[in-house]
């Protein structure tokens, strides 16, 4: 029966610099490699060999050499020690280098506005990081559901969490479809709204609705309106297609209905009451040391949207 050996902890290193020495046949040697003395180098070892109660090294006025007990030792622990830098390089690497996986959540208006134009171009700039997108209009919890970063509006950042603004400040816009404002009319301010039917968005993680937010044209001051309508959607395309539909009227992010606006398929109204009012941002958790993939991610989409501000 075996008797269970135990070492400290603190002798750990000793194996490594007894590798060295039986590597260099030297301790002045392997002590200048250590950055350490050669009379501390060989006290390491000669606790090490306390503690195991054998002699590691054959010492001769010309040549340090492994013992048998030396020898042995070493071919168990050359491959732990080699696997062990071996990891501390890998993990070294990806907290500097672009690489490795990085996974973001992102509501549908920030994949849209923030990410979808960008992705051809982080990707082919940084081909070592594999980019995973959850698009979910809920709000994800970054640590528990293992996301490096995510990218809502500012208001909806989660606390305890680091908030970066990119881009610029977002217009919502107020739009309906050709037919419906010909038979509906055009409201000229937001108390308009109640004679029409409005789509309206439920926050998938509140199931609260979204209170429609407008600016005065005159002063600025924030106004919200009671809206009503008989379509519903927790998802913001099937607003604008519903819209197009002539469902009602939708109130989103105008980035999402641009080119339905240009080619008429969209009308815009009470465009006066709808001034720059929201920013995204990325949120990731406090960290002493940044990764890289991390770092190059944000660098990436501040300095694309830098012109926009």
């Amino acid at each position: 029966m075996k008797t269970e050996f135990t070492i400290d902890p603190d002798l750990l290193p000793a194996l490594d610099a007894l590798r060295r020495v039986a590597e260099a046949g030297s301790f002045t040697q392997a002590a200048a490699a250590l950055d350490v003395s050669t009379s501390a180098l060989s006290q390491t070892i000669r606790r090490l060999e306390s503690a195991l109660g054998a002699q590691l090294l054959a010492r001769t006025t010309r040549q340090v050499s492994a013992t048998e007990a030396g020898e042995a030792l070493l071919a168990v622990a050359r491959p732990s020690l080699d696997a062990l830098y071996g990891a501390m390089a890998e993990v070294g690497e990806r907290a500097t280098e672009p690489r490795g996986a990085l996974r973001v959540t992102a509501s549908r208006v920030a994949y849209q506005a923030v990410l979808r134009p960008v992705l051809g171009d982080f990707l082919a700039r940084y081909p070592r990081i594999e980019l995973e997108v959850s698009v979910d209009d809920g709000l994800s919890a970054i640590v528990a559901d293992r996301f490096d970063v995510g990218i809502r509006f500012g208001e909806r950042v989660e606390r305890d969490m680091v908030g970066v603004p990119v881009g610029p400040a977002r217009r919502i816009a107020v739009v309906g479809s050709p037919a419906y404002l010909l038979a509906h009319g055009t409201p000229e301010s937001p108390d308009a709204l109640r004679g029409h039917r409005c789509i309206r968005y439920r926050f998938p993680s509140s199931g609260a609705l979204y209170d429609w937010e407008f600016a005065a044209p005159s002063d600025g001051a924030n106004q919200s309106a009671e809206v009503n309508g008989g379509f519903i959607a927790n998802d913001v395309l099937a607003m604008v297609e519903a819209a197009k539909q002539g469902v009602g009227l939708a109130h989103v992010l105008e980035d999402l209905v641009a080119e339905d606006v240009a080619a008429g398929r969209l009308v815009r109204v009470l465009e006066d009451w709808c001034p720059p009012m929201y920013r995204f941002h990325l949120y990731f958790p406090r960290m002493p040391q940044m990764p890289g993939k991390l770092r190059v991610f944000i660098d990436f989409l501040q300095a694309r949207f830098a012109s926009q501000i």
